[in-house]
């Protein structure tokens, strides 16, 4: 089942119309959600809304059970509905931890708040089978599509050596809650990390000072 069939079950099970729904949202968020914004994604026009969490509270449920089905709200299960994209799972379960956008107006575009506690857990690829402390976090942003779409979840292996050309999860810290962004490494220096982002296409410098911590990105899986 995908995003928009779970969606739409869910607001036609609450007894929602479209715009009923968006008034709902809107009441409860105190953040302006249109009609439209239900429409599109029951259309699956859109892969993730930007207030599909609203969305979700006022249908009683989650944006991870939206986006992954029972995995946003038991523990312990494969995520069935990603596109392992070239990896092969094993038995062991990889921790997802729970990632929010910086706030609007509060934040800065492309950078997100992670803490470390599993909200989840996905399929641990093979090949992060000896890295204990991988773990996967949720693209909650646009800005380095079409490498990473809203929804992917990113793969991060804090074993992986610093190489230019490689894309790395930035940190400001190991412990939560903690500032994170997603960029590939273009030159590291003795006081900046010098990135690079897709969506639009621009570089920037990253003080070590603030994100000592570059994490490899060492896979994704595909939201669908």
């Amino acid at each position: 089942m995908s995003l928009a069939d779970r969606f739409k079950e869910l607001r036609e099970r609450a007894g929602y119309s479209q715009a009923e729904l968006a008034n709902a949202a809107t009441l409860l968020s105190g953040r302006r959600i249109t009609q439209q914004s239900v429409a599109d994604i029951e259309s699956g026009n859109v892969k993730v809304s930007r207030v599909l969490d609203e969305l979700a509270a006022a249908l009683k449920t989650s944006g991870q059970y939206l986006k992954w089905g029972e995995l946003g709200v038991t523990l312990g299960q494969p995520r069935a509905d990603l596109q392992r994209v070239g990896l092969a799972a094993v038995a062991e379960n990889l921790p997802v931890y729970f990632c929010e956008p910086e706030s609007n107006g509060h934040g800065e575009p492309g950078f997100m708040t992670v803490k470390f506690t599993a909200a989840s857990y996905a399929s641990r690829p093979s090949h992060l089978r000896k890295s204990k402390k991988a773990f996967g976090a949720c693209v909650r942003n646009d800005d380095m599509s079409p490498a990473y779409e809203l929804g992917d979840l990113v793969l991060v292996d804090p074993r992986g050596k610093l190489k230019p050309g490689k894309d790395y999860f930035f940190l400001s810290s190991l412990r939560r809650p903690a500032r994170a962004t997603v960029r590939r490494l273009v030159k590291a220096t003795a006081l900046h990390w010098e990135v690079a982002q897709f969506n639009p296409p621009k570089r920037s410098r990253l003080a070590k000072k603030d994100f000592p911590h570059a994490l490899l990105v060492a896979g994704v899986y595909r939201a669908e």
